[in-house]
């Protein structure tokens, strides 16, 4: 994963665990936290937590079971959602990248300095030209070439 998530631990397990001591309640969030990084790397973090913490006690045993089916959960949800985001990104850079293929007519270009910005039939460009050349006379910029 490219950035770490979290484990939802919810209120109306805490009836579960209240009376645990803390030991026990240690063991059990370590649990939790083992399970649900195991879930969010697509691996089954349920089997076999007997092996991996033999110390927990029945109860504690038994809220694991209940709140670990809550991770699963979660984390399939996650793993649904970040597919889900992963297709919509794909999808506008397909839509971008078809936007932009040579295919389709390329954006009009920006004009130079001294071209016409609208192609414009000869007879108007040479009017233009001859228009153009006789106020650059009066100003000194340039010599008649004619």
């Amino acid at each position: 994963m490219g950035r770490s998530v979290g484990i939802m631990l919810y209120f109306d397990n805490f009836h579960r665990v209240e009376d645990l001591p803390d030991d026990q309640l240690g063991l059990l969030f370590r649990a939790l936290m083992d399970c649900g990084q195991a879930e969010l790397q697509g691996r089954d973090g349920i089997a076999g937590f007997e092996e991996r913490y033999p110390g927990l006690g029945e109860r504690a045993q038994m809220a694991f079971l209940f709140m670990a089916d809550n991770i699963r959960r979660d984390a399939d949800t996650y793993h649904a959602k970040s597919a889900n985001l992963r297709a919509a990104a794909r999808l506008r850079e397909e839509r971008k990248r078809a936007a932009r293929s040579p295919e389709r007519p390329e954006a009009p270009r920006k004009p130079e300095d001294g071209e016409p910005s609208v192609p414009a039939p000869a007879a108007i460009r040479e009017k233009l030209e001859e228009l153009t050349r006789g106020m650059r006379m009066e100003r000194g910029e340039c010599e008649d070439r004619r």
